[in-house]
């Protein structure tokens, strides 16, 4: 039995398209309603009041299901409360992809370059060229971003910075024009 504004179970896919075909079964649907086939967790479609959205899902995700493919077929991969820009993924929590083929994987982070990439948690708000990040703050109110590349190749890190530690065997070059850099990165 289906209830009109939340949809329904079918025993297989086929079933649900030949069911939809009928206005008789469609016409009391309201805008949102899912219809679902048994033992399919993977898809499901989306009635919007004139026709079913079928959505594909990726099942058994660790903490959530992972949206794979949209109604846009913009291809997007969202986990959670996480939001993509088209071709673009999100994983973890409260990420924010905005702009095509951005990636975001950790908690809270941003990314508003075109093929961008964040990593950790909490990263301070990108400028536009930043490709690349690894975020170290604590919630929302205290952003910060320990590591940068631009898109014209600037990279800066925040933190202490040791250079030719000897304990890291870095190289010494005899000619000083090309000098061998080893560093350690800590945050406080």
């Amino acid at each position: 039995m289906l209830a009109r504004s939340i949809g329904g179970f079918f025993e297989s896919e086929s079933a649900l398209l030949n069911w939809i075909k009928s206005t008789d079964n469609t016409k009391n649907l309201e805008v949102g309603a899912g219809l679902f086939v048994n033992n399919d967790t993977s898809l499901c479609y989306i009635w919007d009041g004139n026709k079913a959205i079928k959505f594909v899902f990726l099942s058994d995700v660790t903490g959530g299901y992972l949206t794979a493919i949209n109604p846009s077929g913009t291809g997007q991969i969202i986990m959670n409360d996480c939001t993509a820009g088209s071709y673009g993924a999100a994983f973890g929590s409260s990420n924010t992809v905005r702009k095509l083929y951005g990636l975001a994987s950790g908690r809270g982070l941003i990314v508003v370059a075109d093929g961008g990439a964040a990593f950790g948690k909490y990263n301070a708000t990108p400028d536009d060229d930043e490709m690349f990040s690894v975020g170290a703050g604590q919630n929302d109110e205290t952003r910060q971003t320990v590591h940068t590349i631009t898109e014209s190749g600037y990279s800066k890190s925040t933190g202490d910075v040791t250079a030719f530690d000897t304990g890291l065997n870095a190289p010494i070059s005899a000619d000083k024009s090309k000098v061998a850099v080893s560093c350690s990165i800590t945050n406080k």
